[in-house]
Protein backbone atom coordinates (compact mmCIF):
# COMPACT_ATOMS: atom_id res chain seq x y z
CA UNK A 1 0.00 0.00 0.00
CA UNK A 2 1.17 3.25 -0.73
CA UNK A 3 2.12 5.64 1.88
CA UNK A 4 2.90 9.14 1.99
CA UNK A 5 6.83 8.78 2.08
CA UNK A 6 6.55 6.82 -0.89
CA UNK A 7 4.76 10.00 -2.30
CA UNK A 8 8.15 12.02 -1.17
CA UNK A 9 9.99 9.93 -2.83
CA UNK A 10 7.84 10.16 -6.30
CA UNK A 11 7.95 14.12 -5.99
CA UNK A 12 11.94 14.05 -4.98
CA UNK A 13 12.62 11.64 -8.03
CA UNK A 14 10.37 13.05 -10.83
CA UNK A 15 11.63 16.64 -11.36
CA UNK A 16 9.69 19.24 -13.40
CA UNK A 17 10.65 19.13 -17.08
CA UNK A 18 12.37 22.93 -16.98
CA UNK A 19 14.91 21.55 -14.22
CA UNK A 20 15.35 19.12 -16.23
CA UNK A 21 18.05 20.41 -18.84
CA UNK A 22 19.38 23.60 -19.57
CA UNK A 23 18.04 23.41 -23.23
CA UNK A 24 14.50 23.02 -21.17
CA UNK A 25 14.75 26.11 -18.75
CA UNK A 26 15.61 27.83 -21.86
CA UNK A 27 12.40 27.04 -23.35
CA UNK A 28 10.33 27.59 -20.37
CA UNK A 29 12.27 30.96 -19.73
CA UNK A 30 11.28 31.50 -23.71
CA UNK A 31 7.95 30.65 -23.69
CA UNK A 32 7.35 33.37 -20.45
CA UNK A 33 9.33 35.89 -23.02
CA UNK A 34 11.66 36.32 -19.43
CA UNK A 35 14.83 37.92 -20.07
CA UNK A 36 17.08 35.39 -18.90
CA UNK A 37 16.36 33.43 -22.21
CA UNK A 38 19.51 35.59 -23.28
CA UNK A 39 21.67 34.48 -21.20
CA UNK A 40 21.29 30.84 -21.64
CA UNK A 41 20.19 29.99 -25.38
CA UNK A 42 22.77 28.28 -27.37
CA UNK A 43 25.49 28.20 -24.22
CA UNK A 44 28.13 25.08 -24.09
CA UNK A 45 27.66 23.33 -20.67
CA UNK A 46 30.90 23.96 -19.89
CA UNK A 47 30.14 27.73 -20.19
CA UNK A 48 26.84 27.75 -17.93
CA UNK A 49 27.81 25.20 -15.46
CA UNK A 50 31.15 25.25 -13.58
CA UNK A 51 31.78 24.18 -9.70
CA UNK A 52 34.91 25.15 -7.87
CA UNK A 53 35.09 27.75 -4.70
CA UNK A 54 34.07 30.88 -6.54
CA UNK A 55 33.54 31.72 -10.22
CA UNK A 56 36.78 33.20 -11.86
CA UNK A 57 38.38 33.96 -15.35
CA UNK A 58 40.95 36.16 -16.63
CA UNK A 59 40.92 39.07 -19.31
CA UNK A 60 43.86 40.89 -20.73
CA UNK A 61 42.71 44.89 -19.69
CA UNK A 62 46.50 46.38 -20.37
CA UNK A 63 48.60 46.57 -23.63
CA UNK A 64 52.15 44.42 -23.58
CA UNK A 65 54.29 47.30 -25.17
CA UNK A 66 56.67 45.74 -26.39
CA UNK A 67 56.13 46.80 -30.17
CA UNK A 68 59.14 49.50 -31.35
CA UNK A 69 60.64 50.36 -34.27
CA UNK A 70 64.56 49.07 -33.93
CA UNK A 71 67.85 49.31 -36.49
CA UNK A 72 70.18 47.01 -36.69
CA UNK A 73 72.47 48.40 -34.37
CA UNK A 74 69.50 48.58 -31.55
CA UNK A 75 70.16 47.11 -28.26
CA UNK A 76 66.59 46.15 -26.88
CA UNK A 77 65.58 46.01 -23.50
CA UNK A 78 63.42 42.62 -23.11
CA UNK A 79 60.38 43.18 -20.57
CA UNK A 80 58.17 40.94 -19.46
CA UNK A 81 55.00 42.97 -18.90
CA UNK A 82 51.66 41.22 -17.43
CA UNK A 83 48.74 41.70 -18.85
CA UNK A 84 45.98 39.67 -17.63
CA UNK A 85 43.50 40.45 -14.65
CA UNK A 86 41.67 38.09 -13.03
CA UNK A 87 38.51 38.49 -11.90
CA UNK A 88 36.06 36.85 -9.56
CA UNK A 89 33.07 36.58 -7.81
CA UNK A 90 31.15 34.63 -5.39
CA UNK A 91 28.46 32.39 -5.72
CA UNK A 92 25.00 32.97 -4.79
CA UNK A 93 22.67 30.45 -2.85
CA UNK A 94 18.94 30.43 -3.96
CA UNK A 95 16.03 27.99 -2.42
CA UNK A 96 12.53 27.49 -3.35
CA UNK A 97 10.57 24.48 -1.47
CA UNK A 98 7.43 22.79 -2.48
CA UNK A 99 5.01 21.71 0.60
CA UNK A 100 2.08 19.54 0.40
CA UNK A 101 -0.01 17.63 3.52
CA UNK A 102 -1.33 14.93 3.80
CA UNK A 103 -4.76 16.51 3.58
CA UNK A 104 -4.21 16.95 0.21
CA UNK A 105 -3.08 13.46 -0.72
CA UNK A 106 -5.03 11.23 1.53
CA UNK A 107 -8.42 13.23 1.11
CA UNK A 108 -8.57 13.77 -2.85
CA UNK A 109 -10.49 11.93 -5.23
CA UNK A 110 -8.97 8.96 -7.60
CA UNK A 111 -6.34 6.89 -7.64
CA UNK A 112 -3.67 7.19 -6.02
CA UNK A 113 -1.46 7.23 -9.26
CA UNK A 114 -3.84 9.87 -10.81
CA UNK A 115 -4.18 12.08 -7.05
CA UNK A 116 -0.28 11.95 -6.88
CA UNK A 117 0.03 13.06 -10.80
CA UNK A 118 -2.57 15.87 -9.87
CA UNK A 119 -0.81 16.58 -6.91
CA UNK A 120 2.36 16.85 -8.26
CA UNK A 121 1.12 18.91 -11.29
CA UNK A 122 -0.19 21.71 -9.42
CA UNK A 123 3.11 21.90 -7.01
CA UNK A 124 5.40 22.02 -9.50
CA UNK A 125 3.61 24.23 -11.83
CA UNK A 126 3.66 26.70 -8.12
CA UNK A 127 7.61 25.81 -8.07
CA UNK A 128 8.46 26.76 -12.19
CA UNK A 129 6.37 30.01 -11.54
CA UNK A 130 8.63 31.06 -7.99
CA UNK A 131 12.20 30.09 -9.67
CA UNK A 132 11.54 31.74 -12.97
CA UNK A 133 9.94 34.76 -11.40
CA UNK A 134 12.68 35.05 -8.72
CA UNK A 135 15.36 34.79 -10.65
CA UNK A 136 14.16 37.23 -13.43
CA UNK A 137 13.82 39.27 -10.88
CA UNK A 138 17.31 39.45 -9.58
CA UNK A 139 18.47 41.24 -12.95
CA UNK A 140 17.42 44.69 -12.49
CA UNK A 141 18.03 44.36 -8.46
CA UNK A 142 19.21 47.72 -7.42
CA UNK A 143 23.01 47.16 -6.86
CA UNK A 144 24.00 46.80 -3.38
CA UNK A 145 27.64 46.81 -2.76
CA UNK A 146 27.79 44.92 0.42
CA UNK A 147 25.65 42.52 -0.82
CA UNK A 148 26.67 41.65 -4.81
CA UNK A 149 30.84 42.09 -4.62
CA UNK A 150 31.21 40.91 -0.89
CA UNK A 151 32.20 37.19 -0.72
CA UNK A 152 31.35 37.21 3.18
CA UNK A 153 27.84 38.70 2.59
CA UNK A 154 24.69 36.37 4.42
CA UNK A 155 22.88 36.18 2.47
CA UNK A 156 24.45 37.95 -0.62
CA UNK A 157 22.88 38.67 -3.70
CA UNK A 158 23.74 38.03 -7.09
CA UNK A 159 24.74 40.33 -9.62
CA UNK A 160 22.49 42.78 -11.16
CA UNK A 161 22.59 44.30 -14.99
CA UNK A 162 22.61 47.96 -13.44
CA UNK A 163 25.62 46.88 -11.22
CA UNK A 164 27.45 46.03 -14.32
CA UNK A 165 26.57 49.06 -16.42
CA UNK A 166 25.47 51.88 -15.63
CA UNK A 167 25.96 55.89 -16.20
CA UNK A 168 28.18 56.79 -13.38
CA UNK A 169 32.16 57.84 -13.24
CA UNK A 170 33.92 54.51 -14.21
CA UNK A 171 30.96 52.52 -14.12
CA UNK A 172 30.75 52.35 -10.50
CA UNK A 173 27.51 52.41 -9.46
CA UNK A 174 26.68 55.28 -6.93
CA UNK A 175 23.42 57.71 -7.44
CA UNK A 176 23.91 59.80 -4.41
CA UNK A 177 21.99 60.22 -1.38
CA UNK A 178 19.90 58.76 0.14
CA UNK A 179 21.62 55.30 -1.26
CA UNK A 180 24.56 54.89 1.10
CA UNK A 181 25.72 51.33 -0.01
CA UNK A 182 27.35 51.98 -3.75
CA UNK A 183 30.20 51.03 -5.51
CA UNK A 184 32.09 54.43 -5.34
CA UNK A 185 35.91 53.28 -5.10
CA UNK A 186 35.44 50.18 -5.05
CA UNK A 187 35.57 47.18 -7.69
CA UNK A 188 33.73 45.06 -9.91
CA UNK A 189 34.15 41.59 -10.12
CA UNK A 190 37.57 42.29 -8.15
CA UNK A 191 39.00 44.72 -10.39
CA UNK A 192 39.03 48.46 -9.84
CA UNK A 193 37.23 50.21 -13.28
CA UNK A 194 39.03 53.48 -12.34
CA UNK A 195 42.28 52.17 -12.96
CA UNK A 196 41.74 49.77 -15.23
CA UNK A 197 39.99 52.06 -17.59
CA UNK A 198 39.05 49.23 -20.09
CA UNK A 199 36.65 47.41 -17.67
CA UNK A 200 33.70 49.82 -18.16
CA UNK A 201 31.09 50.00 -20.03
CA UNK A 202 30.28 52.62 -22.82
CA UNK A 203 27.86 55.70 -21.61
CA UNK A 204 26.54 58.40 -23.66
CA UNK A 205 24.21 61.21 -22.24
CA UNK A 206 21.36 62.33 -24.60
CA UNK A 207 19.70 66.18 -23.83
CA UNK A 208 16.00 65.54 -25.51
CA UNK A 209 14.07 63.60 -27.59
CA UNK A 210 13.65 66.73 -30.46
CA UNK A 211 13.54 64.80 -33.76
CA UNK A 212 15.61 68.17 -34.90
CA UNK A 213 17.60 69.31 -31.92
CA UNK A 214 18.43 73.06 -31.80
CA UNK A 215 21.85 74.26 -30.35
CA UNK A 216 24.11 71.18 -30.87
CA UNK A 217 22.63 69.21 -28.74
CA UNK A 218 22.53 65.60 -28.61
CA UNK A 219 19.08 63.89 -28.92
CA UNK A 220 18.43 59.80 -28.02
CA UNK A 221 18.93 58.82 -31.47
CA UNK A 222 22.25 60.66 -31.85
CA UNK A 223 23.25 58.80 -28.61
CA UNK A 224 21.94 55.51 -30.21
CA UNK A 225 24.21 56.02 -33.17
CA UNK A 226 27.19 56.92 -31.21
CA UNK A 227 26.61 54.15 -28.54
CA UNK A 228 25.91 51.78 -31.41
CA UNK A 229 29.83 52.60 -33.04
CA UNK A 230 31.32 52.15 -29.73
CA UNK A 231 30.11 48.99 -28.92
CA UNK A 232 29.79 47.06 -32.81
CA UNK A 233 26.68 45.59 -32.24
CA UNK A 234 25.98 43.44 -34.89
CA UNK A 235 23.19 44.30 -37.51
CA UNK A 236 21.09 41.23 -38.60
CA UNK A 237 19.65 41.24 -42.09
CA UNK A 238 16.22 40.37 -41.24
CA UNK A 239 14.22 39.74 -37.99
CA UNK A 240 13.85 36.16 -38.74
CA UNK A 241 17.61 36.19 -38.68
CA UNK A 242 17.87 37.90 -35.32
CA UNK A 243 15.60 35.21 -34.20
CA UNK A 244 17.64 32.30 -35.40
CA UNK A 245 20.99 33.61 -34.75
CA UNK A 246 22.07 33.09 -31.24
CA UNK A 247 24.64 35.37 -31.15
CA UNK A 248 22.40 38.12 -32.67
CA UNK A 249 19.42 37.05 -29.89
CA UNK A 250 21.92 38.19 -27.30
CA UNK A 251 21.95 41.67 -28.18
CA UNK A 252 19.03 44.14 -27.01
CA UNK A 253 18.13 47.13 -25.48
CA UNK A 254 16.55 46.97 -22.00
CA UNK A 255 14.00 49.93 -21.02
CA UNK A 256 10.74 51.25 -19.64
CA UNK A 257 7.80 51.51 -20.98
CA UNK A 258 8.34 55.62 -21.18
CA UNK A 259 11.51 54.71 -23.01
CA UNK A 260 10.11 53.06 -25.67
CA UNK A 261 7.04 55.20 -25.67
CA UNK A 262 9.35 58.35 -26.53
CA UNK A 263 11.33 56.55 -28.35
CA UNK A 264 8.47 55.69 -31.00
CA UNK A 265 7.38 59.70 -30.52
CA UNK A 266 11.03 60.60 -32.06
CA UNK A 267 10.66 58.08 -34.40
CA UNK A 268 7.04 59.09 -36.01
CA UNK A 269 8.41 62.83 -35.62
CA UNK A 270 11.56 62.20 -37.76
CA UNK A 271 9.03 60.79 -40.85
CA UNK A 272 6.88 63.06 -42.85
CA UNK A 273 5.15 60.11 -44.43
CA UNK A 274 4.52 57.24 -41.72
CA UNK A 275 6.74 53.86 -43.36
CA UNK A 276 4.13 51.20 -43.27
CA UNK A 277 2.06 49.22 -45.80
CA UNK A 278 -0.64 51.09 -45.09
CA UNK A 279 1.02 54.48 -44.71
CA UNK A 280 -1.69 55.53 -42.05
CA UNK A 281 -0.69 53.10 -39.10
CA UNK A 282 1.58 55.57 -37.06
CA UNK A 283 2.52 52.74 -34.69
CA UNK A 284 5.90 50.86 -34.18
CA UNK A 285 4.54 47.60 -33.30
CA UNK A 286 8.12 46.56 -32.43
CA UNK A 287 10.31 49.16 -31.84
CA UNK A 288 14.02 48.49 -33.01
CA UNK A 289 17.36 50.23 -33.72
CA UNK A 290 19.60 48.53 -36.56
CA UNK A 291 17.57 45.13 -36.14
CA UNK A 292 17.75 44.85 -32.68
CA UNK A 293 14.73 45.93 -30.28
CA UNK A 294 14.36 47.09 -27.60
CA UNK A 295 12.95 45.64 -25.11
CA UNK A 296 10.72 46.98 -22.34
CA UNK A 297 11.88 45.45 -18.58
CA UNK A 298 9.21 46.35 -15.78
CA UNK A 299 11.30 46.29 -13.23
CA UNK A 300 12.86 49.20 -14.34
CA UNK A 301 9.84 51.18 -13.60
CA UNK A 302 9.64 50.44 -9.88
CA UNK A 303 13.33 49.84 -8.81
CA UNK A 304 14.23 52.76 -6.84
CA UNK A 305 17.58 53.28 -8.51
CA UNK A 306 18.07 56.85 -8.45
CA UNK A 307 19.24 59.18 -5.70
CA UNK A 308 16.71 61.53 -3.96
CA UNK A 309 18.60 64.59 -2.18
CA UNK A 310 15.16 65.59 -0.67
CA UNK A 311 13.80 62.45 0.99
CA UNK A 312 15.01 59.12 2.45
CA UNK A 313 13.46 57.21 -0.05
CA UNK A 314 15.49 56.74 -3.32
CA UNK A 315 13.60 57.83 -6.35
CA UNK A 316 11.95 55.97 -9.25
CA UNK A 317 13.42 56.43 -12.82
CA UNK A 318 10.67 58.31 -13.93
CA UNK A 319 10.21 60.56 -10.62
CA UNK A 320 10.52 64.12 -10.25
CA UNK A 321 12.66 64.47 -7.38
CA UNK A 322 14.92 61.69 -9.43
CA UNK A 323 18.56 63.88 -8.92
CA UNK A 324 18.16 63.21 -13.02
CA UNK A 325 15.21 61.91 -14.47
CA UNK A 326 14.23 60.03 -17.99
CA UNK A 327 14.76 57.06 -19.75
CA UNK A 328 17.94 54.81 -19.35
CA UNK A 329 18.31 52.42 -22.03
CA UNK A 330 20.35 49.21 -21.15
CA UNK A 331 22.57 48.19 -24.36
CA UNK A 332 23.26 44.25 -23.71
CA UNK A 333 25.02 42.08 -25.07
CA UNK A 334 25.01 38.64 -23.76
CA UNK A 335 27.58 37.28 -25.77
CA UNK A 336 29.88 38.78 -22.66
CA UNK A 337 27.69 38.70 -19.98
CA UNK A 338 26.78 35.59 -18.74
CA UNK A 339 24.90 33.01 -15.88
CA UNK A 340 26.77 30.74 -14.24
CA UNK A 341 25.36 27.95 -12.45
CA UNK A 342 27.15 25.28 -10.04
CA UNK A 343 27.37 21.98 -11.70
CA UNK A 344 26.10 20.17 -8.40
CA UNK A 345 23.38 22.72 -7.48
CA UNK A 346 21.37 22.81 -10.33
CA UNK A 347 17.94 22.74 -9.15
CA UNK A 348 18.87 20.40 -6.71
CA UNK A 349 16.20 18.61 -5.07
CA UNK A 350 17.08 18.22 -1.13
CA UNK A 351 15.45 15.33 0.79
CA UNK A 352 11.53 15.51 2.36
CA UNK A 353 11.05 16.27 5.62
CA UNK A 354 8.02 17.27 8.02
CA UNK A 355 8.83 20.38 10.15
CA UNK A 356 8.87 19.42 14.29
CA UNK A 357 5.56 21.40 14.94
CA UNK A 358 3.17 20.03 11.87
CA UNK A 359 4.25 16.17 10.97
CA UNK A 360 1.22 16.00 8.62
CA UNK A 361 3.24 18.72 6.36
CA UNK A 362 5.64 17.88 3.88
CA UNK A 363 8.54 20.12 2.98
CA UNK A 364 11.12 19.23 0.02
CA UNK A 365 13.77 22.23 -0.68
CA UNK A 366 15.15 23.28 -3.64
CA UNK A 367 18.20 24.80 -4.17
CA UNK A 368 20.14 26.78 -6.42
CA UNK A 369 23.79 27.76 -6.76
CA UNK A 370 24.60 30.82 -9.58
CA UNK A 371 25.64 33.92 -10.53
CA UNK A 372 25.51 36.73 -13.37
CA UNK A 373 29.19 37.77 -14.56
CA UNK A 374 30.83 39.66 -17.52
CA UNK A 375 33.77 38.81 -19.43
CA UNK A 376 33.71 42.11 -20.59
CA UNK A 377 32.72 45.36 -19.61
CA UNK A 378 33.47 47.19 -22.72
CA UNK A 379 30.94 45.20 -24.80
CA UNK A 380 27.96 46.87 -22.88
CA UNK A 381 26.40 50.56 -22.16
CA UNK A 382 23.77 52.99 -22.01
CA UNK A 383 22.59 55.43 -23.06
CA UNK A 384 21.40 57.96 -20.05
CA UNK A 385 19.77 61.67 -19.82
CA UNK A 386 22.15 64.50 -19.02
CA UNK A 387 19.13 66.29 -17.68
CA UNK A 388 15.60 66.24 -16.51
CA UNK A 389 13.62 65.32 -19.29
Amino acid sequence: MATLGDFGDFMKSTAPAWASSQEAFVNELQERNYPLARFLKGRDTSETFQNGERIKDGIILDAAGTFQMIDPETESVWTNTQTLSEWQIPWRFAQSHMTWTAQEVELNEGSSAAVWKRVKKIKQTGLANDVVNGMNAKLFLRPAYSKMESFTAAPGEPQSIVALVNEYASGLWAPGAPISDTYSGGTVQGINPATKTRWQPVRKSYANFDAAPAGGTTNLLMAFDDIFLDLQFRQPGTMNEYFESTDMFRQVIYCTKDGIVKYKKILRDANDVQVTPSRQDPAYVNATYAGIPLERAPQLETELLYGNANATVPAVESSTTNSVSGPRYYWVNANYMKMAFHSNYYFKYLDVFSPERNRTKYVMPIQTWFNLYVTSRRHHGIVYPSANL
